[in-house]
């Protein structure tokens, strides 16, 4: 390139130089020469200025941005918290920055706050918005937007001062250099010059696609067009990238605004009344389930999907929110096409009017609210509940202890009203409770040791009267603030049965233990005469001193001394029961087999069963272990499960004894028959003292009734159980289980 130009300036030089003060044309183009090249430096100084310019625009945008940075988490914050205060120094702050004339937030589109001046009719200034949302974690409300207003007189200011200088020096420069410059201009600036600027212009449009290329050879070292054009082809790339991050931008804010109203169960409407077009975001679908793909929406449908009921109301706020031109607010029932589920939402919508004042268009917002509406009819019912129960239900606060709620039936126990009420604390009511031992009974709740605490107290009614009360006390933690809540019964009837039932049970052991005390004296004042009678019955039987004449007699003897020794049998049993009742039979414990035990026991029984032709059987294994017992005691059970076996078997019957141990080491001794058996209402009266079964057949066998009693008694006393299954005509079979503790393990 730098060749080409020496050229062409050897070649202009070349030519005869008086045609350039004698020609009318050299001068016109002399003067055309020193327009050009004045236009050209005001070209240049307009670039520069333009340049500056926009350099100032910059530097205010960052001042803004600055503003913004340093003042918009806090200013969210006071006005989240409504620090009033607060608010205004910081907006106070903002203002006394540069170029910085006025800061607003705006609530629901009308000016909430503002500090510094407004701009003056005459005065250009620039002012961005931005959003004011509050997010702390819990909770996120989106409190308005924030305005910050720039002037831009001191930039105008600073472009004259500019301009004045520049104009100044460039002026010589260009009279001097002007004719030269116009040789040039055509050939090596002009051109490109009006490329560069169509590139500008579509820059400014933003409708640059291509970069610039100038058509010229390339130089070596780039001159001040080439820096241009690399200064609009960085423009051109940064604009593209503008333009990518802008959509990526819009593409994430929808996908945040959408999944935003998924969680809210929020969507946005839009309805154009000049042609009824209806216009959902995709949650509205969700909300009224519509299928979004082949759904047509208009007014007229939207009207079809709201609740009967609700469909002349809907239709009512609409048009007079229209006519009236004010914000249309609504909730009312849905029936979702999907699946015809009644729901609730929540409508709030906008209008836009035209220029004649008719409103055309309509903006506005539609929530789920079913769960909100269904936990406040369940509150309302579960207060009802609370309020008209009968029990006592308090609520107290948690630090100062004053009551915030108490139910009806409290206030009308207690005899105060509500306002009386949430002046006093639990302690006013509980005069065996001080503050500090009321605090100490409440601890293992505050440290958390416990869910809840029950305990019994009195309360102190208006009128000075005392009643008993139980009480169930919870913590309630994740209440804002901590509450404690009280369930109160009054027991006071309760407690009258508990006493009186406390009286009869003293009342009955004492005649029980009087009982037993005659019974047991009784019982030995009536052995003596009965062993007297026996002895002598026994002597006349043997015919110790002689023959007693007739042979009745002999026959008498011998019936004398039976009945004698079923008494002396029944006052045994008399005797031992009282004991055992009386807490006074003493267990003489040692090891004994169980083996031996139980023959000794058949073996006194074998001649009555011989007589009803029984089979007895005994089947006891011979590694059975021994085990830790009273024998006579012992015997007397089995004996007393043998008799009754007998007794209530039929001739030609089976009766089997048998022993074992059980996994857990416990020992079992099982007395089992196929005799008459029993109901299970009749081993209930067996098992009682002095009764028996209510069968015919039970009824015809002699007996007090107090074998099976004494057997449980005994066996209780070894720690063990006595077990009875029974079936009518089936058979019975008595089990004494011993504890483990009893088994004498080698």
């Amino acid at each position: 390139m730098n060749n080409g130009l020496m050229q062409f300036v050897h070649d202009l030089f070349r030519q005869d130089r008086n045609l350039w003060y004698k020609s009318g044309l050299s001068w016109r183009l002399l003067i055309g020469v020193l327009v050009l090249s004045t236009v050209i430096a005001l070209l240049g100084t307009g670039l520069q200025l333009y340049l500056d310019y926009r350099r100032d625009l910059g530097d205010v945008s960052d001042r803004i941005a600055s503003v913004r940075l340093s003042h918009q988490e806090s200013l969210t914050t006071s006005l989240w918290k409504l620090d009033n205060q607060q608010l205004a120094t910081e907006m106070d702050n903002a203002v006394h920055l540069k170029d910085i004339i006025g800061v607003k937030i705006y609530a629901d589109g009308q000016v909430a706050y503002q500090a510094g001046r407004p701009p003056a009719s005459d005065e250009q200034f620039i002012s961005q918005r931005f959003p004011l949302i509050y997010n702390d974690g819990r909770n996120k409300a989106d409190l308005g937007e924030l305005e910050i207003v720039a002037s831009l007189s001191g930039i105008q200011q600073r472009l004259i001062d500019r301009l004045l200088v520049i104009l100044a020096t460039q002026s010589l420069n260009i009279f001097l250099v002007s004719a030269f410059i116009l040789l040039f201009v055509q050939a090596l600036i002009s051109r490109h010059l009006l490329q560069i600027a169509e590139k500008a212009k579509q820059i400014h449009q933003g409708h640059a696609d291509e970069f610039v290329s100038l058509d010229r050879p390339k130089n070596k070292s780039p001159d001040e067009l080439d820096v241009v054009v690399s200064a609009l082809n960085e423009m051109i790339r940064q604009s593209r990238e503008w333009h990518t991050e802008l959509e990526e931008t819009v593409q994430e804010r929808t996908e945040s605004l959408s999944n935003a109203q998924r969680i809210a169960h929020l969507g946005n409407w839009s309805l154009d009344l000049t042609t009824n077009e209806l216009t959902w975001s995709d949650e509205v679908y969700v909300i009224f389930g519509v299928d979004k793909k082949t759904a047509k929406l208009n007014y007229d449908i939207f009207l079809e999907m709201t609740f009967p009921e609700d469909r002349e109301a809907v239709k009512k706020e609409y048009a007079g929110s229209i006519e009236e031109k004010r914000t249309y607010t609504i909730e009312h029932r849905i029936i979702r096409k999907r699946d015809g589920e009644i729901r609730w939402v929540h409508e709030k919508c906008e209008h836009t009017c035209n220029a004649a004042g008719e409103v055309i268009h309509s903006e506005g917002t539609v929530q789920d609210i079913t769960v909100r509406k269904r936990t406040e009819g369940l509150a309302i019912r579960l207060g009802y509940i609370v309020e008209e129960s009968l029990n006592e239900i308090f609520v107290f606060d948690a630090k100062t202890l004053k009551f915030t709620q108490v139910n009806y039936g409290a206030r009308t126990n207690l005899g105060y009203s509500l306002e009386e009420m949430l002046e006093l604390t639990p302690v006013d009511l509980k005069p065996e409770f001080t503050p500090d031992s009321f605090e100490d009974a409440i601890r293992p709740l505050r440290d958390g040791e416990k869910n809840i605490i029950v305990f019994r107290t009195i309360h102190k009614r208006k009128d000075g009267s005392h009643y008993d009360v139980e009480i169930h006390l919870q913590l309630m933690h994740k209440e804002t603030p901590p509450v404690f809540v009280a369930i109160v019964q009054d027991i006071s009837e309760r407690k009258i049965v508990e006493l009186a039932l406390e009286k009869a049970k003293i009342d009955a052991e004492t005649a029980n233990k009087a009982k037993s005390e005659f019974l047991a004296s009784m019982s030995h004042d009536l052995r003596t005469p009965l062993n007297a009678m026996m002895g002598f019955s026994e002597m006349m039987s043997l015919k110790t001193f002689g023959p007693l004449g007739d042979p009745h007699y002999e026959d008498y003897a011998k019936d004398i001394h039976q009945s004698g020794s079923h008494l002396i049998s029944l006052i045994d049993d008399i005797l031992d029961l009282s004991k055992v009742e009386a807490g006074k039979y003493v267990l003489n414990e040692e090891d004994l087999d169980i083996e031996p035990l139980i023959h000794r026991c058949v073996n006194m029984i074998t001649t009555f069963a011989d007589l009803k032709k029984l089979d007895l059987i005994i089947d006891i294994p011979p590694d059975l272990p021994r085990f830790r017992g009273d024998e006579r005691a012992m015997m007397q059970v089995i004996n007393n499960l043998l008799s009754n076996a007998v007794k209530f078997t039929p001739q030609d019957g089976h009766i089997t004894v048998s022993a074992k141990v059980t996994d857990e080491n416990a020992i079992e001794i099982i007395v089992a028959d196929d005799g008459i058996g029993m109901s299970r209402h009749d081993i209930t009266r067996a098992l009682k003292p002095f009764e028996q079964a209510d069968s015919a057949h039970a009824k015809r066998h002699e007996g007090t009734g107090l074998g099976l009693h004494l057997c449980q008694s005994l066996v209780k006393l070894h720690s063990g159980q006595l077990k009875v299954e029974s079936e009518e005509n089936q058979g019975t079979t008595f089990v004494v289980h011993l504890p483990p503790k009893r088994t004498v393990l080698i």
